[in-house]
């Protein structure tokens, strides 16, 4: 018997090597939403907070652009180095001498368990919708910032009605070369861990849950495309043995 390979398997790893997938993602109602989601992790984030920066999956388009850097000494990007070198190698070649700019490669240590932990700030945009164990990165996640430090996350409201609409409204068939079905095949595989479920997570573990919506101001998961989420190691409240090391 052969086993064929299931339709679009390999579809964002092949966009990532092209760099179609990011340079299309940052074009047209997508880009509006994406830049929407960095600028929204800004808001009441003190410059004394960017100092050393954790970036996990921001290899294709890291959040350094969107900070306050007057304080910054080191920005550690984890992601799928194998996908993103050329951007990486942009990105120390930019900074070099401002800051130090480290990789790691989540392929190579998922755990994230070769990092050294104490960071000021760790900054997760759109990626814990694509993790299935939420509950298990959100742990891991805290427990590597520093005394005081801060965690800013961005989710899509997916599957929300205003998300929906926007996901018909804002497919280019041109632009990302797969029908309509396909693309809605891709994103029901990549968006496996919806909003809802990241904020019972957090409200959960966290005295104290910062939410920022887009682009309405109600609340609301159906009215908005984008939830952006801080979290203060100092306002955790879950048992301290679940952070150990």
């Amino acid at each position: 018997m052969i086993q064929q390979d299931l339709p679009l398997r390999t579809y964002i790893d092949d966009r990532y090597r092209t760099r179609d997938y990011v340079r299309d993602l940052y074009a047209g109602a997508s880009g509006l939403v994406m830049r929407a989601s960095h600028r929204l992790m800004e808001r009441g984030i003190a410059p004394a907070q960017n100092i050393d920066v954790l970036e996990i999956g921001g290899g294709g388009m890291p959040h350094l652009g969107w900070m306050d850097t007057t304080q910054l000494r080191r920005f550690t990007v984890s992601d799928r180095m194998a996908l993103h070198g050329t951007t990486m190698a942009k990105l120390e070649a930019e900074w070099g001498g401002r800051a130090e700019i480290l990789r790691h490669d989540f392929d190579a240590d998922p755990d994230l368990a070769t990092l050294p932990g104490g960071y000021s700030r760790i900054v997760a945009s759109h990626v814990l919708e694509h993790v299935a164990e939420p509950e298990r990165a959100l742990l891991r996640w805290t427990a590597l910032l520093a005394p005081g430090g801060v965690m800013s996350l961005a989710l899509p409201c997916d599957p929300g009605w205003m998300w929906r609409m926007g996901q018909v409204l804002g497919y280019r068939r041109a632009a990302l070369g797969i029908d309509f079905a396909e693309y809605d095949l891709v994103m029901s595989r990549e968006h496996v861990t919806p909003v809802q479920r990241v904020l019972k997570l957090a409200r959960y573990y966290f005295g104290h849950v910062g939410l920022r919506w887009f682009p309405a101001r109600v609340p609301v998961v159906d009215f908005n495309l984008v939830c952006a989420i801080t979290l203060a190691r100092e306002d955790w409240r879950g048992p301290e043995g679940l952070l150990a090391r």
